[in-house]
């Protein structure tokens, strides 16, 4: 039943692909028109925003990674949480909204209102990869390359199902629940700082430990570390744990939307 509805869900995907893609595009022309540095911009802002971080976790508060002197092996550590995060985020609260930004497609054009989110999700995936571009980049400047960073795009596919499950979520609850949007915001503020990103996992008071490690993003974050820092193959068993967990979110996700969009012709 389950793996049924997400095959069902490819197939729509796939058939509507030309459709999602002209989404993509749209959503990024309209971010960036008219600016030179066009796409680039999505990756500007959050590396001014890393720099900054850098700048305070970094040089004024010394925090470095265990057993490491090293400025660069922290910001490699912050890099690879940081920009997966921003990904992760910023596809979730934008997406909060599509299903009630494009309700005159939905009301008046007979196509699935998934595409919405998953389009927007593909859209903030174009800044993800710009970024993690330039990560595998720094990575390899720093410690050299490692045939192990030909297994992130594993990774960075499970983050995308994990935050497919997500924006479908928040999309559909949106429509019923105006709110959402601006509760996200607050929730992600909290969020971004019980996630190990700006701070190592050490630091964290062992009564506090049970938060960080029932936090999924956490997760998601090591998987990257493991390859763009350590250069060590991931936690299978992590590996595979999250994997499960994306799946049946992604499950449960589709059900909810698929039941929630009979209402929305109604709601918007």
């Amino acid at each position: 039943m389950g793996h049924l509805c997400i095959v069902n869900a490819y197939k729509k995907y796939l058939h509507y692909r030309e459709l999602i893609w002209s989404f993509v595009r749209r959503d990024i022309n309209a971010r960036y028109r008219g600016t030179i540095m066009g796409v680039f911009w999505s990756v500007i802002h959050p590396l001014a925003t890393f720099s900054v971080y850098l700048l305070v976790f970094g040089f004024f508060l010394k925090i470095r990674m265990p057993q490491s002197t090293s400025v660069l092996d922290f910001a490699l550590y912050f890099s690879a949480g940081y920009f997966p995060w921003v990904f992760f985020s910023n596809a979730v609260t934008r997406a909060a909204t599509c299903i009630v930004d494009n309700r005159n497609y939905i009301k008046k054009v007979a196509f699935p209102s998934e595409i919405f989110p998953f389009s927007l999700m593909l859209s903030e995936g174009v800044s993800l990869l710009i970024s993690i571009t330039i990560v595998v980049i720094f990575s390899i400047s720093v410690h050299g390359f490692s045939f192990l960073l030909l297994l992130l795009p594993i990774v960075i596919l499970l983050e995308m199902i994990f935050v497919l499950s997500c924006v479908l979520l928040a999309s559909a609850i949106t429509v019923f629940f105006r709110d959402i949007p601006q509760l996200l915001n607050s929730v992600f503020m909290v969020w971004f700082w019980l996630t190990p990103i700006a701070y190592t996992v050490d630091l964290i008071p062992k009564k506090l430990e049970i938060l960080v490690f029932a936090n999924p993003m956490h997760h998601v974050l090591a998987l990257y570390r493991s390859m763009l820092l350590n250069s060590s193959m991931p936690n299978m068993k992590v590996l595979l744990l999250f994997t499960l967990f994306s799946l049946t979110l992604l499950y449960v996700s589709l059900l909810i939307f698929q039941r929630a969009k009979r209402h929305f012709s109604d709601l918007l």
